[in-house]
C-alpha cells in the first residue's frame, strides 16, 4: 500500500483539514464503514497480509480528533489499523494520543510498521512506528507522511524485506512526501488540497495503476478529506471520492455525533461504494 497523509491547520479561517490518498496495488476497492460506536466514525482498515478489514484507516470523533495511517511494513504483526481505531475511540488530545502508543509499542502487542497523522484542532502529530520503536513529530501547523520514516532509521531494514520492490518504494514515497510538503506548506485554503489530491506531480499523487518506476502499479482507490470548522461545537465535514480524484467527484456529508440509526443511514446512502 502506499498511502500519502496529512493535515494542516488553518487558523486563519478556524479550519482543521485532513487527508488520505489510499493506494492499492489492485484497480477497485469497497470500503467498510465502521459504526458501532455513537461517538466515533471510521473507514476500515486492511491487513495487508491477510486482506481482511481490521481496525480504521481514517477516523473521527466527537471531541475533533482525526486519525489516518500510511503503511511502511506489512510483517506478519498485528496490523497498524487497530492502532488507528483505538486512539479515534479513546483519544481526547494529541497527548492522550502519545499516551496509547507509547504503552501498545512497550509491549502488549507488536504491530506492522506505519506512519500515522493525528489531528485536533489545537495540534497535529505524525507517529512513526516499527513493533518497538516510536517517534513523534507535533506540529501546529501542519505534516505530511507517505510511505517511509523520516525520524526512525528503518530505510535499510525496509529495503532489506524486499530489495528491488522496497527501493524503488521508498524512492517514490520520497519524492511524494518533498512535493506534498511544498504544496501544504503554502496551500491557502481547502481548494489548494483538494488540488493537490488530484495533482500528477513526478511521483504522482492521484496514481492511476500504471507498471512503471514512477507509480508501481498503485491505484489511488479512494481519496478522504475531512474539514473541521473550529467553533463552540466543531462542523465536522468528510469528503470522500471513490477511485482517482482527479477523475472521480467527491461526496460531501456532515457527520454529527452522537451517531444514531437515521444519521448512520444517510452516510451509507451517499457514500461512494
Amino acid at each position: 500500500m502506499g498511502c500519502t497523509i496529512g493535515a494542516k491547520l488553518f487558523n486563519d479561517k478556524q479550519i482543521l483539514i485532513v487527508f488520505k490518498n489510499k493506494d492499492f496495488k489492485v484497480k477497485s476497492h469497497t470500503d467498510e464503514l465502521a459504526f458501532e460506536h455513537s461517538h466515533a466514525f471510521g473507514v476500515q482498515g486492511v491487513n495487508l497480509r491477510t486482506k481482511k478489514t481490521a481496525g480504521f484507516s481514517i477516523g473521527v470523533n466527537q471531541h475533533g480528533l482525526v486519525a489516518v495511517n500510511s503503511n511502511i511494513l506489512a510483517t506478519p504483526d498485528s496490523p497498524y489499523d487497530l492502532i488507528t481505531e483505538r486512539i479515534v475511540l479513546e483519544a481526547k488530545t494529541i497527548d492522550e494520543t502519545v499516551k496509547i502508543c507509547e504503552r501498545e509499542v512497550k509491549g502488549r502487542k507488536d504491530y506492522q510498521w506505519c506512519n500515522m497523522v493525528v489531528a485536533t484542532p489545537e495540534q497535529l502529530v505524525a507517529l512513526e512506528l516499527t513493533s518497538s520503536e516510536l517517534a513523534t513529530a507535533q506540529s501546529n501547523d501542519y505534516l505530511v507522511r507517505t510511505n517511509h520514516h523520516i525520524i526512525l532509521k528503518t530505510n535499510e531494514d525496509i529495503i532489506d524485506a524486499d530489495p528491488d520492490k522496497n527501493r524503488q518504494n521508498i524512492e517514490h514515497s520520497k519524492i511524494r512526501f518533498n512535493n506534498t510538503n511544498k504544496i501544504l506548506k503554502v496551500a491557502s485554503d481547502v481548494k489548494d488540497i483538494f488540488s493537490l489530491l488530484k495533482s500528477h506531480h513526478e511521483a504522482a499523487i492521484c496514481r492511476h495503476g500504471q507498471s512503471s518506476t514512477q507509480d508501481l502499479s498503485y491505484t489511488t482507490v479512494y481519496s478522504y478529506l475531512i474539514t473541521i470548522h473550529i467553533e463552540k461545537s466543531p462542523k465536522i465535514v468528510f469528503n470522500v471520492a471513490k477511485g482517482p480524484p482527479c477523475q472521480h467527484r467527491f461526496v460531501r456529508f456532515n457527520i454529527e455525533f452522537p451517531l444514531i440509526t437515521e444519521k448512520c443511514k444517510q452516510i451509507k446512502q451517499y457514500y461512494p461504494f
